[in-house]
C-alpha cells in the first residue's frame, strides 16, 4: 500500500507528541533530589544546619538533627569518586557532639542517647474560620503513621484542647480507633471542652470536667494505650487541685474502675465524711417538698428545735448554724 504525504505526516506530529511529553519525565528530579538539595542549601558548614536558606547563622539542632538523619537515610553522607575513595559531605563526627551537648542542655546535664527520644505526633491548634482544614490533625491517622513507620520511638499525642479547636469530637475519635492501636498513643495534654481554645483551665476537683476526662482516658485505655505521659498545660490560671486530680486519675486507670463505678474518693470525698453528711440533712429536710400545698393539714416549716429559734425571731441564725 502506498504511504501518502498525510499517514507520514500523522505519524510524524504522532511521535513528536510522544517525545515532547517524555521529555518532563525525562528531566525531573526525583522527589529524594529536592529534598536533599533543600538539606544542603540549609547547611551552616561543619557547624550545623538552619530551617531554611534565608537563616544563615540560626542553627537549629532540631533541624541538623533531622538533616543528618534524611541524607544518611538517602546514602548522601559521603561521596565515593571513580577510584572509590570517599569524601565525607558533613562533618557528622562533629555534628553528632553538638547534638548530643544541646540534648544534655535541654535535660539539665544528664546523660542521653539521643537515638533513644520520642519523636511525637500533635494536631496543630485550630484557628478562627479555619478549623478541621489542615492536612494532619486527627490523632487515628498519627496512629497509623506511627504503625507504618515501625518504630517504638515514634508515638502520637492526643491534645484533647487542639484536637477540640479543629472541630473533632474526641470521644468519637477514640472509638474510630482500631482496638489495640492506642498503643501508639505516648503523650496527653489533659484539657476539657471550653469556650475558649486553648484555655489550659485547671481541672476542679469532683467536677464533671474531671469526670469527662477520666472517661476518654478509659476508653483509650481500652483501646491498647497503657504508657503515656499525662500533662496538664498550665497558663495564667491557678494550679489549684490539678495535681491530686491527676493523681485520682492515674490511680483508678490503673485500678481499671469503670466510670460509673468510681467511688466517693475519686471526686474528693469519703464514705460518712462532713459533706455526704450536709446532703443528707438537706435531703431529709427537703425529702416532702414535693407535696407542699398538697396536704389538707397544717404545714411545719421547722422542726422542734427550730419552732423554738423561730418563735425568738433567730430563724435566719438557726439556718446559718444547722450544719455546724
Amino acid at each position: 500500500m502506498k504511504i501518502t504525504k498525510v499517514r507520514i505526516f500523522t505519524i510524524f506530529l504522532i511521535m513528536l507528541t510522544i517525545s515532547f511529553s517524555m521529555i518532563p519525565f525525562a528531566l525531573a528530579k526525583q522527589r529524594k533530589t529536592y529534598l536533599t538539595d533543600f538539606l544542603l542549601s540549609c547547611e551552616i558548614k561543619d557547624e550545623g544546619f538552619s530551617n531554611s536558606p534565608e537563616e544563615e547563622d540560626d542553627i537549629s539542632y532540631e533541624a541538623t538533627a533531622y538533616a543528618i538523619e534524611i541524607l544518611n537515610h538517602y546514602d548522601l553522607l559521603v561521596k565515593r569518586d571513580i577510584w572509590g575513595e570517599v569524601e565525607n559531605t558533613v562533618n557528622t563526627t562533629d555534628l553528632m557532639e553538638y547534638l548530643e551537648d544541646k540534648g544534655k542542655d535541654e535535660v539539665g546535664g544528664t546523660d542521653i542517647d539521643i537515638y533513644k527520644i520520642y519523636f511525637i505526633f500533635e494536631a496543630e491548634m485550630g484557628g478562627g474560620g479555619i478549623e478541621g482544614m489542615s492536612r494532619f490533625i486527627r490523632p487515628r491517622d498519627m496512629i497509623f503513621l506511627c504503625k507504618t513507620i515501625k518504630s517504638k520511638w515514634v508515638g502520637a499525642c492526643f491534645d484533647f484542647e487542639h484536637v477540640l479547636s479543629q472541630n473533632i469530637d474526641p470521644k468519637k475519635e477514640i472509638e474510630s480507633i482500631p482496638y489495640g492501636m492506642a498503643n501508639y498513643i505516648k503523650l496527653l495534654h489533659l484539657g476539657f471542652p471550653t469556650s475558649l481554645a486553648p484555655a489550659h483551665m485547671p481541672i476542679p476537683l469532683g467536677s464533671k470536667e474531671q469526670l469527662w476526662l477520666y472517661e476518654r482516658l478509659y476508653e483509650l485505655r481500652k483501646k491498647g494505650m497503657n504508657d503515656a505521659w499525662m500533662i496538664f498545660e498550665r497558663a495564667g490560671a491557678p494550679r489549684e487541685k490539678v495535681i491530686l486530680v491527676l493523681r485520682l486519675i492515674k490511680e483508678f486507670l490503673e485500678k481499671d474502675t469503670h466510670p460509673k463505678e468510681l467511688p466517693l474518693e475519686f471526686f474528693g470525698m469519703k464514705p460518712g465524711g462532713p459533706e455526704i453528711a450536709r446532703e443528707e440533712v438537706t435531703i431529709r429536710e427537703h425529702v416532702m417538698d414535693p407535696l407542699k400545698g398538697m396536704l389538707a393539714v397544717p404545714e411545719e416549716e421547722y422542726t422542734f428545735l427550730s419552732r423554738t429559734a423561730a418563735e425568738r425571731g433567730k430563724a435566719e441564725e438557726w439556718k446559718k448554724e444547722r450544719y455546724k
